[in-house]
This record gives structure tokens, C-alpha cells and sequence, in this order.
């Protein structure tokens, strides 16, 4: 709806020539396409934002900070989460309003988080910076969303009780959210539950990115499935591998290729091989689900192991793999598996995406 609506508003602001409304619906509609995954779009429509906010203006719910960190935060998903990161980290600096200055703080931290592994006394101090700008702006809804932000923030730090206790306060002051907010409270809940109950842990997950969905928010969703199956890695290695290979492939639709990435070093680190299809490789002749299968054949699993890990019948799984040795002339699983490797070996790296 948000998205919608804002690109309504962007062509009426354009035909009226009410430079100041467009950049508003702009960075609506920037930070719409952002949240539903469509990031091409969201990045180009963000840049103009900027452009046309350094020219005439930012009006006055942002500033042009605000908007420059969220053109910021998009890049961050498309491959240059590193310079992305600093590049926020700078428009915290340079923003002398505490109010803007903690909307930028909150696009800081989470890309921070996710992407790196801050030491804890940097990560403390970005916190308490934050709690400052939170009582200066004087802003009920900052005020929970950067709850939200900082108990999230606790969890991957291992402070879980800190995140108890920010989740505690959240559900205090917002006893009936919207999915949206709903959906990040699920989520940094099951990143609390992970190193103590992994399965709650994945039904929070779960829980999570239904509720991602049903508010549109596609690249939350991305971030829970790709947390969930990163978690799932302990104690279910086959369903990890299903998870990962799910997030890259929907990571990539988007045009996400920093959380692709990322999708691809967790897949290395349990051993598996990956290979980007092209139209001309023998992977490109199979099916999304045979390239799964093929896949998870290359990695060792028997078929029990597959029809398990995904939901399929014995049978047929049988039926799937004779069928992919057909298609891939590969005469049992063991060249199989040599085909898969092979695959690795000869696709050159797309520049597009970020280097491991």
C-alpha cells in the first residue's frame, strides 16, 4: 500500500512541479521498494532522492542526512555493505538535530550488526549514543523502535538478558502491534531463544517471517529466514543447507547480493559448494527443486536424508534423482557430484557481487 501510494504522490508532486513533495513521496517510495525487496529500483529511486533533496531541499520531517542514510542503507544490499556502513556512520556525524540523528543511528546499528561483528565495547558505545538521542528527541515512536533495534543489537552480542529486558519494556508500551513491529519483536525474540531452546528458536522464526510477510516487509522476512537457518546449522545440517540455499536464491531475485552473500559463506563453512547457474551450464537445464536435489546429492545425503530434509516422499525423491542423472549424463550420484563440482570450478564470479 505504501508503496502505492507513494508512487501516486511522486506523479502528482512531479505534474503540480512541487519540488519539496517529491522529495518526500521520493524517499517514500524509496524506502517502500526497500522494505518489499525490490532494491534496484529502491537504490536508483533513492539516489534522485538525494540529488534533488541537495538542490532544493529536504522537507521538514527529514533532513537531508536522513535521507542520504537510507540511500546508504539500500547500497548496503546491493553489495557495498562496508562502505555503506561507513558512509552512515558519517551522516551520524555530521546531523546536529538528535532527532534525525537517531532515525540515521537506527539504519547504523542494524547494518552494523548483521553484516559484521562489532567488538563489544564499540557496539556499547553506539548503544548509549543512541539512548542519549532517544531522550533528547523526545519521539514515542523512535522510542520503541529503537528498543526494538537495541535489544536486537543485545542478542547478537550475547547480553540476553539486556535483550529481556528491552523486549520486556516493548511489550509494555505496545501490547497489540501492527504485523510489521509484530514481526522485528518475533524476530529478535528468537535470537534470544537460539542458544537455549533452538526449537522455539525456529517456530519464533517462523512466526516471524509470517508475520513479515503479511505486512509486505520482504527483506525482514530475508533476514529472519537467513538468521533461522543459520541457527538450524547446529542441530539439523541438511535443513540448514535447504534454508541457505532458499535465502540466496531469493536474495539474488532481489537484487540483495550482500545478504547472498552472506547466504554463500554460511553454505561454504558447512562444506557445501555452490555454483551460480548461467544459461549455458548443465545446472540450468534443471528444475528449481532438481537443482536443490542435485545439490544436496553432491553434498553426501542419501535419499532418506533428502526426502526428509524436504518434505518428499522416498519414491519421490528416487524419481527426481533419475531424473537428473538423465538430464545431467551422469551415469550414478558419485559423477553427479563431480558435474556439481565442476560447475563451481568453471563459472567465473559475477562483479556485481561482493567478494567473500
Amino acid at each position: 500500500q505504501a508503496e502505492s501510494r507513494a508512487r501516486s504522490a511522486l506523479q502528482e508532486s512531479r505534474r503540480a512541479v512541487l519540488p519539496i513533495a517529491e522529495v518526500e513521496a521520493s524517499h517514500y517510495l524509496g524506502w517502500a521498494l526497500h522494505e518489499i525487496g525490490q532494491l534496484e529500483e529502491a537504490e536508483q529511486i533513492a539516489t534522485q532522492t538525494v540529488a534533488l533533496a541537495e538542490r532544493v531541499g529536504a522537507p521538514s520531517r527529514f533532513s537531508v542526512a536522513v535521507l542520504r542514510a537510507n540511500a546508504y542503507s539500500i547500497a548496503g544490499s546491493r553489495g557495498k555493505w562496508q562502505s555503506a556502513v561507513a558512509a552512515i556512520a558519517e551522516q551520524v556525524r555530521a546531523e546536529a538535530d538528535p532527532h534525525y540523528r537517531l532515525v540515521v543511528r537506527m539504519m547504523h546499528v542494524p547494518l552494523l550488526l548483521r553484516f559484521s561483528s562489532p567488538q563489544p565495547p564499540e557496539l556499547e558505545a553506539l548503544l548509549t549514543a543512541m539512548r542519549a538521542d532517544i531522550e533528547a528527541a523526545g519521539c514515542e515512536r523512535c522510542r520503541w523502535q529503537a528498543t526494538l533495534i537495541t535489544a536486537e543489537a543485545r542478542a547478537r552480542m550475547g547480553d540476553i538478558a539486556g535483550a529481556r529486558a528491552g523486549l520486556a519494556d516493548w511489550d509494555v508500551a505496545r501490547p497489540e502491534p501492527r504485523p510489521g513491529p509484530a514481526a522485528r519483536r518475533a524476530y529478535v525474540e528468537a535470537l534470544v531463544e537460539a542458544p537455549r531452546n533452538p526449537k522455539a528458536a525456529q517456530q519464533l522464526f517462523q512466526q516471524a517471517g509470517e508475520l513479515a510477510e503479511r505486512a509486505g516487509q520482504s527483506l525482514l522476512r530475508l533476514w529472519i529466514e537467513l538468521d533461522a537457518a543459520i541457527e538450524l546449522a547446529g542441530s539439523d545440517r541438511l535443513g540448514a543447507i535447504v534454508g541457505l540455499r532458499s535465502v540466496a536464491e531469493s536474495a539474488e531475485a532481489m537484487g540483495a547480493f550482500s545478504e547472498q552473500q552472506l547466504a554463500v559463506q554460511h553454505l561454504r563453512a558447512l562444506g557445501v559448494r555452490t555454483w551460480q547457474r548461467s544459461r549455458t551450464s548443465s545446472a540450468g537445464r534443471l528444475s528449481s527443486r532438481e537443482r536443490q536435489i542435485a545439490e544436496l546429492v553432491a553434498s553426501g545425503a542419501s535419499n532418506p536424508d533428502i526426502a526428509q530434509t524436504l518434505f518428499l516422499s522416498r519414491k519421490t525423491v528416487e524419481r527426481h534423482v533419475s531424473h537428473i542423472l538423465a538430464k545431467l549424463g551422469a551415469r550414478n550420484r558419485a559423477e553427479l557430484a563431480a558435474l556439481v563440482a565442476r560447475e563451481v570450478r568453471e563459472v567465473p564470479d559475477d562483479p556485481r557481487r561482493p567478494s567473500a
